[in-house]
């Protein structure tokens, strides 16, 4: 069978956590997918450790970068490298239920005009004992209440869902285009998706965040008064993208006057809550 997904699995030095990433792929109750691991020019063991599971299993391919590219251009190159219907990015120490990448891919083959499947997100930090739920929200009565409650609710980790491939890199490259900063870049990815109305869900499947796994030191101070001040420098520019998205989609007079109305407290949410650039994607450090 020809695989119609492609797993991207972006990398650096990411030998502890190797294992378990691949074994929740190989895992998977649906067999046709493609998992290509992109070793952003790791020193440990990483490349091996993949190099012999693609030995194993021709599902697995490993492209390992020449020099290190950082870690944004790694996972564009990932998502560059699908030649599938369907793609999702998948972070070295995050996991899902088995029947993730089937229920998921279903839901988009039931929904034509949806572009993102997610499941029931459960956030974990294993040092700490706790674990979070986030269910998918679904619509819920009038349609820009439910808009606002996944703009508000939506967890981040739905960047992580299955997406059809062109429609991601449409609403990925979009989104630079119009703002190309890092720093909470997922959430207008997100935002663009959710005012489509093109989002779609299924709690009986579980997407499994692991926080805190990787180890290494905290920030420092400094680290955090500069992380403020990126945030308060990018939250006009972020605030601005979010009412240009809401504008040209053509929602009611009434619809768009809320939407408006809410699209500072969504900016204020989701650039000065957010810790680092791309949390997840970042977790990868480059050197």
């Amino acid at each position: 069978m020809s695989p119609d997904i492609t797993v991207g699995v972006p990398v650096y030095n990411s030998a502890a956590l190797m294992g378990d990433c691949l074994d929740c792929l190989s895992e998977q109750t649906y067999r046709g997918f493609t998992a290509r691991v992109f070793d952003n020019a790791s020193t440990d063991a990483t490349a091996e450790i993949v190099a012999a599971r693609a030995a194993a299993d021709p599902r697995f391919l490993l492209h390992r970068q020449p020099e290190n590219v950082g870690a944004g251009q790694n996972f564009l190159d990932a998502l560059a490298a699908a030649e599938t219907e369907f793609f999702l990015w998948r972070a070295d120490d995050d996991l899902t239920a088995p029947d993730y990448l089937a229920r998921t891919r279903a839901l988009l083959l039931e929904n034509p005009g949806a572009a993102l499947a997610v499941g029931h997100v459960e956030s974990r930090r294993p040092a700490k004992g706790r674990i979070r739920q986030h269910p998918f929200i679904e619509p819920s009565g009038a349609r820009v209440w439910t808009i606002l409650r996944r703009m508000f609710l939506c967890h981040p980790s739905w960047i992580y869902g299955l997406w059809r491939t062109e429609a991601l890199r449409r609403y990925y490259l979009g989104t630079w285009e119009a703002y190309p900063h890092p720093w909470a870049n997922d959430h207008l990815v997100l935002l663009n998706v959710i005012l489509d109305e093109a989002v779609v869900g299924d709690n009986g499947t579980r997407f499994i965040q692991r926080i805190g796994v990787r180890g290494g030191a905290p920030r420092s101070a400094a680290q955090k008064r500069a992380a403020r001040a990126e945030a308060r420098r990018l939250r006009p520019i972020f605030g601005a993208v979010c009412d240009a998205a809401i504008r040209v989609r053509g929602f009611s007079t009434l619809e768009e006057r809320v939407l408006l109305g809410a699209s500072g407290l969504y900016a204020d949410k989701r650039v000065n809550a957010t810790a680092m650039p791309w949390r997840r994607i970042h977790a990868a450090k480059s050197p």
